[in-house]
């Protein structure tokens, strides 16, 4: 069914034609042409074997295919169906917009002149498709329920916005005062091992590099609990030497995050980290105690440190039998509450502590020591 409003809409009958069978528009060798004041929306494939001139706006319900000749610069694409395909070969969109939710799936390459605009729904790019937004393209709105999953382009130089994202977390990033001749830059997000990471890649041309605002949402506790040591990152490869691009400011707002950098960067991942705080790094238990002392600190055993990294942290107290008389895997229960010998315990008077983790530096200690009642 076509829904048409204001049209002047060219059917070279026998040539273009519907279906039923199969519910797909198909325009065999003829020609299928809006206005550029046309509206047309349709509930059906399209498949296009001839000439599709796409000047208006076409509200796609369904898959557009496109194996021919597809002129669509001046048309402004509307993508409103579930897990909806559109793939051609190359093809220049004057805009995409992206709306009532679902997965829409881009295959090929698709070149937008003027704007992308992505109201709700995902927009995918799988590994050998392209999205390329021209130099005076731009963006409206994107969100935690409509952004790219894969790599979104931008041409040119300036100030450029990818509403980038993972299947589950929306994580855009901005590149500041880009600077290179005759730049197309990408941008993907690939988080790995609860780390946020971007991948830039340069299709062509030079990329001098620039600064850089990363947001993303994370619950991990080193990050919210050391945001004054937190640094944007660059790495030539994941896992490899991390790069400090320092900060310029960080807000965080319900565990969203938004950091930018201070320093310029062409290395192709990005990250967050922390640098610069090896120096500072410690971790001390006292080895003795008191149950009369009268200073409350001294009463019981607490893990004190600075830079202590809340992953993988064991701490753990024995009495002189092995026994273990206390465990937690919390860095902040061990700096906070600790350890207290109990009324039940008062005729022993020795244990042993065992501490285990690593600083913010990735670091690993492994500690123990006897811990005397006096």
């Amino acid at each position: 069914m076509w829904k048409i409003n204001t049209l002047y809409l060219i059917l070279i009958m026998n040539l273009v034609y519907i279906n039923f069978a199969t519910g797909q528009i198909v325009v065999q060798k003829g020609v299928l042409s809006q206005s550029v004041t046309s509206f047309v929306t349709t509930n059906k494939s399209v498949i296009n074997h001839g000439k599709l001139i796409h000047q208006g706006t076409l509200v796609a319900e369904e898959d557009i295919l496109n194996y021919s000749e597809y002129e669509a610069s001046e048309g402004t694409l509307v993508l409103k169906g579930e897990d909806q395909i559109i793939s051609s070969t190359s093809t220049t969109l004057g805009g995409v917009e992206v709306i009532y939710g679902g997965k829409k799936n881009i295959k090929g390459t698709f070149y937008i002149q003027d704007h992308l605009s992505l109201n709700r729904g995902m927009l995918r790019v799988p590994e050998k498709s392209k999205l390329i937004l021209q130099e005076n393209a731009t963006i409206h709105q994107s969100s935690a329920i409509s952004y790219i999953q894969g790599y979104l382009y931008h041409q040119g130089e300036g100030e450029k916005f990818f509403p980038v994202g993972s299947v589950d977390q929306y994580a855009p990033l901005t590149l500041h005062n880009v600077s290179g001749e005759n730049t197309t830059l990408g941008v993907t997000y690939l988080p790995q091992k609860n780390i946020p990471y971007w991948r830039q890649n340069v299709l062509s041309g030079t990329y001098l590099g620039s600064t850089l605002s990363l947001n993303f949402q994370s619950n991990k506790q080193d990050y919210l609990y050391y945001q004054d040591a937190l640094e944007v990152m660059a790495l030539q490869e994941v896992d490899g030497k991390l790069n400090t691009l320092g900060v310029q400011y960080l807000t965080n707002e319900e565990s969203r995050f938004t950091i930018t950098s201070s320093k310029k960067t062409t290395l192709p991942w990005l990250s967050v980290g922390f640098s610069e705080v090896s120096a500072l790094e410690r971790v001390f238990v006292p080895n003795a105690y008191s149950t009369s002392a009268t200073n409350i600190e001294d009463q019981g055993i607490k893990v004190y440190g600075k830079y202590i990294s809340f992953e993988n942290f064991h701490f753990g107290i024995q009495d002189q039998w092995g026994r273990w008389v206390y465990q937690t895997a919390s860095l902040l229960d061990a700096m906070d509450n600790g350890w207290k010998q109990s009324n039940l315990s008062h005729s022993i008077t020795k244990y042993r502590y065992i501490i285990s983790g690593k600083f913010l530096s990735g670091t690993t200690f492994q500690r123990s020591d006897i811990i005397v009642n006096f």
